[in-house]
């Protein structure tokens, strides 16, 4: 990574840190350092004037010896470094720590009343610490009260305030002396002044205090700086060789320190490469309980979290890439259902439309022939309303729409029954059909609709194929809690390669022989729906010569206690004189039901939809009707909302009417609608006499209990 690496910007940023306080140190050093010292020096010099004064006036008073004074002032200015002093009011020295003490006393003679200063008279007292001679122009100094009075004059040895010459920095030629400095007063008072004196000849600073003392005495108090910069160097100095060493040993540092946050970093960054690639497995393993820590942990559980949501979503794909699959297959079904739908309505339709035609054009007025052609015209449209019913059916399974009704049974009588209908069938074909049962009776739970399917279908199509002997064997048997049905017919084997292809929609073996019993392909697709909804199975076994047997195993909820009731019979209801409203919009529709209704002597009483229903009840005197046939689909008001308002009229005969659907609106929901609309029963369109009859009686077997 380079110069971007985390490492190389934690030490670069460390190095700058370090470098950047070892300057601020030293800046603060340079500037602030001398500052604190020369201020803290200051306050040195005038405590110390303060506790000389207090000696000296103990010192005056007999409370303290000569020797005690000097040993304290000593104490004082010796640990200090100060140069210091003392001199009475004739010029004698009091204490003095310095060698050449006339040349301190001259210094402070001229600080004192210099006219260069202050504007004083140049005349000094004439005698020194020994009682010598003083330089005559220094003579008249010695005493203030003789100076000239027109000169300035000094207030207990302060300077003279109104002296236009009184400065703050000033320059002093001492040329006698062949001294020359510049002076800076730091403070002054009426007893004392404190000033930064440079000494161009030397080149040095030092503070200079000089002044009167309580006693009367003067004082001289010297201090140099010299010392205290060459202090602040050397600090400067040893900060700077401090500074680069800690700089090398804090960049070595940092760069040890910023492995130790990079390595675990690093193995993240890993660890997040090979997961990019869909790797999962590698995990992290550290214990730094830190935000690093915490990271790969988080890691891990990511990993983990990706892992399975990736699993999640490979599962999805798949399924997805099924679903796609599915619809595919789906479509190519679509594809070939149509094909086969209108290639099976093809043959029907053309039939109907050119005996029709014929019929109309008066091809032939031979009774016999025109019967012939009602014969065939009935007889295709019979066909085709079947094959609807069953794709219908078959829609309803395949969807999963049709639901299971459980009830129970005897599905020997059930099986007798469908034998018994076959029979008149199969005998006008010359086919004998043998019922072989070893109980007499197995009560069951299933739905009874399917299970008539399954075996109706199986007959039909063992009567269809039967041939050579002519004979169909239909068995049942127990087997645990499943029951084995087996229907054998002899004739012609279906070859090996179509027995997988016979469960397919519009799938035949023998094309020319299903287009002579009508047959299209969709009754054995019903009955493999049908099974595997139920969760049982179904057998093929065909022999050459021999013949054809279908097995379905069904597992069945068994009553083993149940107990025959003897089912009641109901008689043929007289319907004659019965009072109908028949509600239908389509006008063909609509006559063939009234004609239907008025052949079992109903009277019958017409509407176009429901909302004319509604007011037709509405206004008419209770009791008048004896049932409604209301068709579902019809404009204005359908058939279930005027099936609602009847029931909710304010009338005791509206709640109790039977209201019958007649829709081809024939599945499961479509039931379950009418029936949540206050409907009794329904009856799936092309409506016939024995439907109506059927219904009508199972409606008034209710309507008794």
């Amino acid at each position: 990574m380079g110069r971007h690496s985390i490492k190389v910007k934690i030490t670069l940023l460390l190095t700058v840190i370090i470098t950047s306080l070892v300057v601020l140190l030293l800046i603060l050093n340079s500037t602030l350092s001398e500052k604190f010292y020369f201020s803290d020096k200051q306050e040195c010099m005038l405590n110390t004037y303060s506790k000389i004064d207090q000696i000296m006036s103990d010192y005056d008073a007999g409370t303290v010896s000569e020797s005690q004074m000097s040993d304290s002032i000593e104490q004082l200015t010796g640990s200090a470094a100060m140069s210091v002093i003392v001199v009475n009011s004739d010029w004698t020295t009091v204490y003095s720590n310095i060698n050449g003490e006339q040349d301190m006393i001259n210094r402070l003679l001229r600080s004192i009343f210099n006219k260069d200063v202050f504007g004083t008279s140049d005349s000094a007292p004439q005698q020194n610490s020994n009682n010598e001679n003083v330089p005559g122009d220094m003579q008249d100094m010695s005493n203030p009260d003789n100076n000239n009075p027109d000169k300035g004059n000094l207030d207990n040895g302060s300077p003279d305030k109104n002296n236009p010459k009184n400065k703050d920095d000033v320059s002093i030629n001492m040329s006698d002396s062949g001294i020359e400095e510049s002076r800076d007063i730091m403070t002054q008072t009426d007893l004392y002044t404190l000033q930064k004196v440079y000494d161009n000849r030397l080149g040095d600073d030092y503070y200079e205090l000089f002044g009167t003392l309580s006693n009367g005495d003067s004082i001289m108090l010297r201090m140099a700086l010299q010392g205290i910069k060459d202090n602040v160097s050397i600090s400067n100095t040893f900060i700077t060789y401090v500074g680069i060493g800690i700089l090398i040993i804090g960049v070595i540092a940092a760069y040890i320190f910023s492995s130790y946050i990079t390595k675990p970093i690093q193995q993240l960054s890993d660890i997040a490469e090979r997961m990019s690639n869909l790797d999962f497995d590698v995990k992290y393993h550290g214990k730094d309980k830190s935000e690093i820590g915490v990271l790969g942990n988080s890691m891990n559980n990511m990993s983990k979290k990706l892992e399975e949501n990736i699993s999640q979503l490979k599962s999805a794909n798949k399924e997805l890439q099924r679903d796609i699959d599915r619809k595919v297959k789906m479509e190519e079904v679509r594809t070939e259902f149509l094909s086969n739908v209108s290639h099976e309505l093809k043959t029907p339709i053309a039939l109907i439309q050119g005996y029709a035609e014929g019929l109309k054009e008066g091809i032939s007025d031979d009774p016999e022939s025109m019967d012939f052609y009602c014969d065939v015209i009935i007889d295709e449209a019979g066909k085709m309303n079947n094959m609807v019913k069953k794709l219908l059916t078959l829609n309803q399974i395949e969807f999963g729409n049709e639901e299971l009704v459980m009830e129970r049974f005897d599905i020997i009588e059930l099986i007798t029954s469908i034998v018994n209908a076959n029979e008149l069938r199969a005998s006008q074909k010359g086919i004998q059909i043998e019922f072989n049962q070893r109980d007499e009776h197995i009560d069951v739970w299933s739905d009874e609709y399917k299970i008539e399917e399954v075996v109706t279908n199986y007959i039909t199509n063992a009567i269809n194929h039967c041939d050579f002997e002519n004979r169909i064997e239909v068995s049942v048997e127990r087997i645990g809690d499943d029951v084995r049905v087996h229907v054998f017919n002899t004739g012609k084997n279906i070859p090996e390669e179509d027995i997988p292809n016979i469960w397919q929609k519009f799938y035949k073996v023998d094309k020319a022989r299903t287009r002579e019993y009508g047959g299209n392909g969709i009754g054995l697709s019903i009955v493999k729906d049908i099974v595997d909804r139920m969760n049982g199975t179904i057998k093929l076994e065909s022999k050459e010569n021999v013949g054809t047997t279908f097995t379905v195993t069904i597992p069945l909820e068994i009553d083993h206690n149940a107990e025959k009731e003897q089912q009641k019979k109901v008689e043929k209801p007289d319907l004659s004189g019965k009072s109908v409203l028949l509600v239908e919009d389509n006008e063909l529709n609509l006559e063939i039901a009234k004609m239907l209704l008025e052949d079992e002597k109903m009277v019958v009483t017409t509407a176009e939809n429901g909302k004319e229903a509604v007011d037709i009840v509405s206004q008419s005197v209770p009791g008048r009707f004896d049932f409604i046939f209301m068709d579902i689909m019809m404009p204005v008001m359908d058939g279930l909302e005027a099936a609602r308002q009847i029931r909710t009229l304010n009338r005791k005969d509206t709640k109790e009417i039977p209201i019958i659907a007649m829709t081809a609106n024939a599945f499961q929901d479509d039931i379950r609608d009418c029936i949540d609309a206050g409907m009794n029963a329904h009856i799936a369109k092309p409506i016939d006499s024995k439907k109506i009859e059927d219904t009508l009686q199972l409606v008034l077997k209710q309507k008794m209990q």
